[in-house]
């Protein structure tokens, strides 16, 4: 049985009004290449073509199950269960970025079962749906026992949903799914009756109020010729996209909702829930990077609704990824943020989505308090070991003597002798000593020292994945105060983030051998003991179960050494650094006072290094 079958009688009659965007007073936008009549939810498609989707249009699509588990948290956070049926029916919702709209009518699973099973898509029966409208149909069916009532409470029902997306063919299966949906509650509830005269007429206000309640609109980013306004953006030239206030009658502009400018007193909704994009494939190297936005929409979705339950990636839980340090630390030291789910196996959520450092589904409640985040763990002992260790009053952190991947720079010399080397260089990183530098510019790095009167040095880079050391002129190269000196080499980047994990090979660094990118150096030592003191020390499973706190991604900057205790490496240290690493790792424990539970946490989840 097709989900949405486009030959139906009621279909065909109400395309055409489905189709009207109310802002520009034309159609919605439909992709070039999309015929109408061969139109399929995403369940329905391919799974290259699913791929396809995500990687084109950043369409991460929600599962039904977790559709089901983040509004079950919604209703278990907010009591709504407990609301009287009329105001439940009145609470206004807003799915942003909505796709085909699962988190307000669930008529099927668009991702095709649990990543764990092999289930396909398929439609779900009435008892069996989830979607925040369905739950207020349902609470309706079971309060109004008179069908012009029901048809009066269903439609302050449909007024209370809202949501918009920039896919104008996603945005047209959600606007039918709403409009199948009330066909297919009122043919259950009130199978004896035909769809009379009555049934038409309310068809007809349930159609106006979809076509006015989910829009068109990019979130992201507005093309010139695009007649929506991103909601980032302020209206200047673009017409700003329009929605109704049923309550109040009230035509309004998004952009004011979003910026408060509405004199409502209050925000407009009352929840906002949303899985929302990731990261802009349109801009950067996606090969290498794309810009976050989940942020933005995070911001948004505070900005309009009183309460905002998303699943996002949870690399800003842990101060990693690409969004900003100052908006990280912001959120984390917000008291109305609760974190409901952390699932560091993004395949485990989302089958085709590997997302470095997990996803998380957050709720953010202007009316409660729940107290800051402060440091986000996803476990228990190990937020006691944190706690224990940083409260010590001697603690002091590693990350004080980690030097950054950056720390060795190219020179102007190096480009003033080689003037095609900017060529061959990542555009707006002329000085950068980038891990793959010896593949970039060969003719500067030789096998051998060369005898030709300029003073060289050795550096430690990767060709072709390898370790290999080659030959710089020294005036080619801008150093840090630990080039002459003793340290340790770790990579810069290293497995998936997994808590525990091994460090892939870290090494004594000498003196006067530096490094590419490839690599950070911790320590700056007079003598070839303290650095080895240090390997010793960032071996043991107390040491890499501090560092895995923030290290939630293969990226192993400075900053996620923050919370690695920092140790004297002398001889008069209250460690004795003779001992092999898992009697080093048991003095440690001794020294912060680990109970057996915590000992045990981290004999179990810390993999041995030798």
């Amino acid at each position: 049985m097709a989900i949405i079958d486009f030959d139906d009688e009621i279909v065909r009659s109400c395309l055409p009004a489905l189709l009207k965007d109310k802002t520009t007073q034309g159609d919605i936008s439909l992709p070039a290449d999309v015929d109408i009549n061969a139109l399929r939810p995403r369940s329905m498609k391919s799974q290259g073509e699913q791929s396809e989707r995500t990687r084109k249009n950043a369409e991460v699509f929600t599962p039904a199950w977790l559709c089901r588990e983040m509004i079950d948290y919604l209703h278990d956070e907010c009591e709504l269960n407990s609301k009287p049926w009329k105001e439940y029916i009145d609470l206004r919702f807003i799915e942003i970025t909505c796709g085909e709209a699962p988190f307000i009518v669930s008529r099927y699973d668009a991702v095709a079962g649990k990543p764990t099973t092999s289930a396909t898509g398929q439609s779900l029966e009435l008892e069996d749906r989830a979607g925040i409208l369905d739950r207020k149909l349902k609470v309706i069916n079971d309060n109004v026992p008179y069908r012009d009532q029901w048809f009066k409470y269903v439609l302050r029902a449909y007024q209370s949903v809202y949501g918009y997306e920039l896919q104008g063919d996603s945005l047209l299966i959600a606007r039918l799914n709403l409009l199948l949906t009330f066909v297919e509650y009122h043919d259950q509830r009130w199978k004896d009756f035909s769809r009379d005269e009555i049934f038409a007429e309310s068809l007809a206000e349930i159609v106006e109020v979809i076509a006015w309640n989910f829009w068109q609109m990019d979130g992201l980013d507005v093309p010139d010729e695009s007649p929506q306004l991103s909601m980032f953006d302020t209206p200047d030239s673009k017409p700003d996209c329009l929605i109704r206030d049923w309550r109040t009658g009230r035509v309004l502009r998004y952009h004011d909702v979003v910026k408060g400018l509405t004199d409502m007193g209050k925000k407009l909704f009352d929840f906002c829930v949303s899985n929302p994009p990731y990261q802009d494939d349109t801009v950067g190297d996606q090969k290498q990077f794309a810009p976050p936005v989940y942020d933005k929409f995070m911001n948004e979705a505070y900005e309009i609704a009183d309460v905002a339950e998303l699943i996002t990636p949870a690399r800003f839980l842990f101060g990693a990824g690409a969004t900003s340090r100052e908006w990280n630390e912001k959120m984390l030291s917000d008291p109305h943020m609760k974190v409901l789910k952390y699932e560091p196996d993004s395949r485990k959520v989302f089958r085709s989505a590997d997302i470095k450092g997990g996803v998380a589904v957050t709720i953010r409640d202007e009316r409660k308090n729940y107290g800051a985040i402060g440091v986000f763990t996803a476990f228990p002992e190990l937020n006691s070991i944190f706690h224990k260790v940083v409260q010590n009053k001697n603690f002091e952190t590693l990350s004080s003597i980690v030097y950054s991947r950056t720390s060795y720079r190219l020179t102007e010399d190096m480009h003033k002798e080689n003037p095609h080397a900017i060529n061959q260089l990542s555009a707006g990183h002329p000085y950068d000593m980038s891990s793959n530098i010896m593949e970039l510019l060969p003719e500067i790095f030789y096998q051998e020292k060369p005898n030709d009167g300029h003073e060289y040095t050795k550096f430690l880079g990767l060709i072709k994945s390898k370790r290999v050391h080659r030959w710089l002129r020294r005036d080619y190269m801008k150093f840090p105060d630990n080039f002459e000196a003793y340290k340790v080499l770790v990579p810069a980047a290293n497995g998936s983030g997994a808590l525990g994990e091994v460090l892939s090979t870290p090494v004594i660094g000498l003196p006067v051998i530096g490094h590419t990118e490839t690599f950070i150096s911790i320590g700056c030592y007079d003598n070839l003991t303290e650095a080895e003191n240090t390997l010793k020390y960032i071996k043991t499973k107390f040491a890499r179960a501090m560092l895995g706190i923030l290290k939630v991604t293969q990226d192993n900057p400075r900053a996620v050494w923050r919370y690695v205790p920092l140790q004297n490496f002398k001889a008069d240290s209250d460690i004795d650094w003779s001992q092999p690493i898992p009697e080093i790792d048991r003095q440690l424990y001794r020294k912060y006072n680990l109970s057996d539970d915590e000992i045990a946490f981290i004999e179990e989840h810390v993999r041995e290094m030798q």
